[in-house]
Formats: structure tokens, sequence, C-alpha cells
């Protein structure tokens, strides 16, 4: 998950907290190169989603679709470390057996 800087803080928190929901091994950085008009984006091997604002549905239909496609497939603590602040929880098995396993009833705010 990449954020612009800017973003709305409770746009980027309801996108955190789906994203942490969903699976065990994701990435959640801010990234500045990402325009105003869509500050939040998902990516994965060979596709990207960038949003305006958080649309629930979206985002767990794009993790479900499109994560854990990637070359590697690796789910050690430690393996990325420069900067961390805090580890992931894992969500349904060490190695996302089940993406997404809630049902998305976030309330936003």
């Amino acid at each position: 998950m990449l954020y612009h800087p800017c973003a709305n803080k409770n746009e980027v928190n309801a996108l955190k907290k789906l994203i942490k929901g969903c699976l065990y091994r994701h990435v959640i950085t801010p990234y500045n190169f990402l325009s105003p008009e869509r500050p939040l984006a998902l990516v994965t091997w060979g596709h990207r989603l960038e949003m305006s604002k958080v649309a629930p549905e979206l985002v767990v239909e794009f993790v479900r679709r499109h994560a854990l496609k990637g070359p590697e497939q690796t789910y050690r603590d430690g393996q990325y470390t420069l900067e961390l602040k805090e580890q992931a929880e894992v969500v349904s098995s060490i190695d996302d057996a089940n993406l997404c396993p809630k049902d998305v009833n976030i309330n936003m705010k």
C-alpha cells in the first residue's frame, strides 16, 4: 500500500486497516509520487489500484484477485526491517491461505 504523505489521514488509516485485515505479507509506506487526485494506491506484480477515497469492496476485490502473485514467496519475520514501525500480524495463516477473511464491515471513520 502506498499513500501520499499529504493524503487525508482518515482515508489513509481506513486503507491501512483494510490491508492489515486482509493479509499478513504487506508493506505500507508513504510515496511522494502519487498524484493529489489519487493519493492512495495498492500495488502488486503487474497491477495497481489508485484511489482518491477508500472503497472497501474494491480494495478487498483487488487484494483477493491480485495479491501473492509475485515471485517472492517468503514470510520470514525480519526480512525487511529498514524503518519498520510495527510487525505485521498473521490474519488467516502465515502464508495468507485466506485473503481478507473477514467481511468488509469496517467503520471508515
